[in-house]
This record gives structure tokens, C-alpha cells and sequence, in this order.
């Protein structure tokens, strides 16, 4: 199993993961209410970092909060249909996870993904460079 993707995800790892979606989205209607901006220049761009943002997110992320719970990962296949995303987005949001192994793997830790993961790739590069000549 990849040490860097866990199977499973907790609660607390899956707000990181989910948290920039709302922040994204008013950094873009940001842009969208500026007069003197144009679409091209700016909206496009930003749309698209949105877009690819929210697509990895139900490809990569939400399959394993699913998993912690003791769901396929096909589970998140039920937020395309309208109601029943807020039900479910709502419900990998809060409910509490499987209490110990399941059959996607063991309980998983209570770190913060994004800051551990950030953490972790800093240190395997400063241990990789080496001293400088």
C-alpha cells in the first residue's frame, strides 16, 4: 500500500482536503466581480484550477473518507444526483469512521494530511540534496 495515499481517511483529514473548495470558489467569483477584468485573462484560468481542484477531490479523496466508513469507493457516485450530494456530502463530512481495521485497511491516524504530507515531501528533499559543494 502507498504510504503517501492511505486507504482510509478520518473526519479531520477530509475537512483539509475539502476546506480550499469554498475557498477557491469565492477567490473566483472574486474575480467575476471585478469590472476591469476580463474573463480571458483571469476567469479562465482560475474556472480551470477550480475544476481540476474539485475532480481530484471525488477521484482521489472522497473514495477514502468513504472507505473509513466502510463504503465503496463508488459510494460518491450518489453526489451526482441532485439532494441526495448534499445528504451525502454532508455524511462523509460528520459521520465517525470505522473504529479500528476494516477490510480497506486500518484505522487511520489523527494528523492533518496536507500539513504531514507538505511536512514529510520537505524532508525527504532536504535529506535527498545533501551538502553542496
Amino acid at each position: 500500500m502507498n504510504s503517501f495515499l492511505p486507504q482510509r481517511i478520518g473526519r479531520l483529514e477530509y475537512f483539509t482536503w475539502w476546506l480550499p473548495l469554498p475557498i477557491l470558489y469565492v477567490f473566483v467569483t472574486a474575480l467575476y466581480s471585478v469590472e476591469n477584468t476580463s474573463y480571458a485573462a483571469f476567469g479562465g484560468p482560475s474556472l480551470i484550477l477550480l475544476f481540476a481542484y474539485m475532480i481530484t477531490f471525488w477521484i482521489i479523496v472522497a473514495p477514502r473518507r468513504c472507505r473509513d466508513l466502510d463504503k465503496s469507493g463508488w459510494f460518491v457516485l450518489w453526489g451526482l444526483v441532485p439532494v441526495a450530494n448534499i445528504v451525502v456530502g454532508l455524511y462523509l463530512m460528520f459521520a465517525a469512521g470505522t473504529q479500528g481495521p476494516n477490510k480497506y485497511g486500518p484505522q487511520p491516524s489523527k494528523r492533518i494530511a496536507i500539513w504531514s504530507y507538505v511536512r514529510q515531501g520537505v524532508h525527504s528533499a532536504s535529506r535527498q540534496s545533501g551538502p553542496r559543494a
